[in-house]
């Protein structure tokens, strides 16, 4: 899997948590509650406008969407972060998450291994120079 690929599904993660739904419901396409609504906006909000992922390359992403559906939610949930409370800190939180995510990225824990085993190794340098 390519990182924008990581980045896209971490985001999907991030998104279902929040509004406390499944993966499947948000990119099935078929489920009307709220809470997957919202997760499923605010998704489409950031593959168009984070990702750049055009509305009709959506169907990638999601099962049955057309562009027009995209163009939708994407411009519903714009229009509800300019006036919504709760949407907006929602986003916030969103991309606080996914900024940090990017930032350290999926090979964090791999690089911080590396760095205590050179830690380590340098440790061990040192005590046998003391020696």
């Amino acid at each position: 899997m390519e990182d924008k690929e990581k980045i896209i599904d971490y985001a999907l993660g991030i998104c279902v948590n929040l509004y406390k739904t499944n993966k499947i419901l948000v990119l099935n396409n078929n489920c009307r509650k709220r809470n997957t609504i919202k997760a499923k906006r605010l998704f489409l909000y950031f593959l168009n406008n984070v990702m750049d992922i055009k509305h009709n390359h959506m169907t990638n992403y999601f099962l049955k969407m057309n562009h027009a559906t995209s163009i939708h939610h994407v411009n519903k949930f714009a229009f509800e972060v300019q006036n919504y409370k709760e949407i907006k800190n929602d986003y916030d939180f969103f991309t606080k998450e996914i900024n940090t995510y990017k930032i350290y990225g999926y090979k964090y824990r791999a690089k911080m291994r590396m760095i205590n085993q050179i830690n380590k190794l340098m440790q061990e340098i040192n005590t046998i120079d003391n020696d």
